[in-house]
């Protein structure tokens, strides 16, 4: 399977990364400007020295909508989520780490 990883952000918090290692699930919302839900992650494995999750998913990105550095599933390929306008890929967690001051709570993380 394809890798793919997301950035640590004010929408991938580490708390996120915690409860998305747990559900085994990577949610999306509206995509910019469209309000479309979608989850988006950029194709490849989290590059050295970054902080974000990576992570391996069976589920291919919806047709037509990914370009040469970013996937995107939406509706159809994604599954609708519990919380209404979310939608959810199942993924297997391979690397989560969270090193940089600003992305951290309490303590740095890295599994």
């Amino acid at each position: 399977m394809p890798l793919y990883h997301r950035l640590a952000s004010s929408t991938q918090r580490l708390d996120i990364a915690f409860h998305q290692t747990h559900s085994k699930e990577v949610w999306g919302t509206g995509a910019f400007l469209t309000g479309i839900a979608c989850v988006k992650a950029y194709l490849g494995p989290l590059p050295a020295g970054d902080d974000g999750i990576e992570f391996e998913t069976n589920i291919a990105p919806t047709p037509g909508t990914s370009t040469l550095t970013v996937a995107y599933w939406y509706q159809g390929q994604a599954q609708a989520a519990a919380k209404s306008g979310f939608v959810m890929i199942p993924v297997s967690m391979r690397k989560v780490a969270y090193t940089q001051p600003a992305n951290l709570g309490a303590a740095s993380c890295v599994f």
